[in-house]
């Protein structure tokens, strides 16, 4: 229990003079620490501890280690899973931080970025707040990374301008690839990458069915789906790009087996026969449609911000470079252009990057298991806004 003062929980006692009762919910490793507490302060108790039944609205409380603790501002934003299933917020922290830095993709506004972060947890107090920074700083070192990969230094400018040119062989020499020239591969990429996460995402519902004895959905539901959406894109590639992984038709084989069981599961769920014949054809059109393509062609996101923001940045470059040559005036046009607007398109950048990660994370990847509904556990506890202990 939460309440705002120790006076307001009075309304959730019951008792006489002599004794008081309420009850509440407490974390499993909680309960030792609250006995201590009684004995230590001779408080005369009787305690009852039960676990929670189906029928129960539990509380969630999420228990995160240190590094992951900043992304539960990602999945605040969208709600809080119920207790019967699990916190996603450690599933999505390694992608949405690559993601992020996919999108920027830039060393010094990945600097720029962490030094934000670095300043606020330097400024804020709260916990909220001070999470929030943090997920700011592992954005920003992750834009460092995949900018030292890519070559990205505020766009194009250690290539541009002959006063950097000393720093060019360094750079060269820590970049992996220039997506500018290699476009395709990093689409590859990001799609492939897309395919991981939605996989992982119908994994864990297929896990999470599992450990619910949901046998049924489990077996001819969530591992027909993943099947689906392992074959079908194998068939793409096989058929219209010529990479052939697997025999053509063994693929098509998996694919039929899949499906039969998704209609045969949709016949067993579903009321009324005009329904189960609809519901048949649907599941299997919307696990090759939605789960197998739309979803993660959703993931060229990356791809376009990624190159767009490297292209405004190199636009930005020439239009000081042509200012540059201006005379006398020039190098302070140039100077005042570089100055003024990459700030602006970091600014822009770093929300779209911010945008788009996190709508991946809610349309393609919460949607292949999150159900929601949870709520926040409210400890009984004094809550001080402007005074600590």
């Amino acid at each position: 229990l939460k309440t705002k003062t120790i006076a307001s929980s009075e309304r959730l006692m019951s008792g006489t003079d002599s004794f008081r009762f309420f009850k509440g919910w407490i974390l499993s490793g909680g309960v030792k620490r609250l006995e201590d507490f009684l004995k230590n302060n001779n408080i005369p108790y009787y305690m009852v501890t039960e676990k929670p039944s189906r029928a129960d609205d539990v509380p969630i409380v999420f228990e995160n280690k240190k590094p992951i603790e900043p992304f539960e501002v990602v999945t605040d934003l969208y709600g809080k899973p119920n207790y019967y299933e699990p916190d996603p917020t450690p599933w999505l922290a390694p992608f949405f931080a690559a993601f992020f830095g996919i999108c920027m993709a830039d060393a010094l506004y990945g600097l720029i970025i962490s030094a934000a972060g670095i300043f606020g947890l330097s400024k804020l107090k709260s916990a909220s707040a001070r999470k929030f920074m943090k997920l700011v700083l592992y954005c920003g070192a992750s834009t460092t990374i995949f900018g030292v990969l890519v070559g990205g230094y505020f766009g194009n400018i250690i290539d541009r301008f002959g006063i950097f040119s000393p720093l060019v062989p360094f750079k060269n020499r820590l970049m992996v690839f220039d997506p500018l020239k290699n476009s395709i591969v990093f689409l590859g990429g990001c799609l492939t990458l897309g395919l991981v996460q939605t996989l992982l995402g119908s994994g864990i519902k297929f896990f999470t069915d599992i450990k619910n004895s949901s046998w049924r959905d489990a077996l001819i539901g969530d591992l027909p789906t993943i099947g689906i959406q392992l074959v079908f894109p194998l068939i793409v590639m096989n058929g219209v790009f010529g990479v052939k992984l697997l025999p053509m038709n063994a693929l098509l084989a998996a694919l039929a087996i899949f499906s039969v069981l998704l209609m045969i599961n949709q016949w067993i769920v579903s009321d009324g026969i005009v329904l189960k014949l609809f519901q048949m054809f649907f599941s299997v059109y919307g696990a090759i449609t939605s789960n197998a393509l739309s979803d993660v062609l959703s993931y060229s996101r990356l791809f376009a911000l990624g190159l767009s923001t490297s292209l405004l940045a190199i636009v930005l470059n020439e239009i000081a470079a042509l200012g540059f040559s201006i005379p006398y005036v020039g190098y302070i046009l140039g100077t005042a252009v570089i100055i003024l607007f990459h700030p602006f398109i970091l600014a822009i950048g770093s929300l779209g990057a911010y945008v788009h990660t996190s709508r991946l994370q809610y349309l393609e990847f919460f949607n292949k298991f999150f159900q929601g509904g949870g709520r926040e556990m409210r400890p009984l506890a004094f809550e001080r806004k402007y005074t600590g202990l």
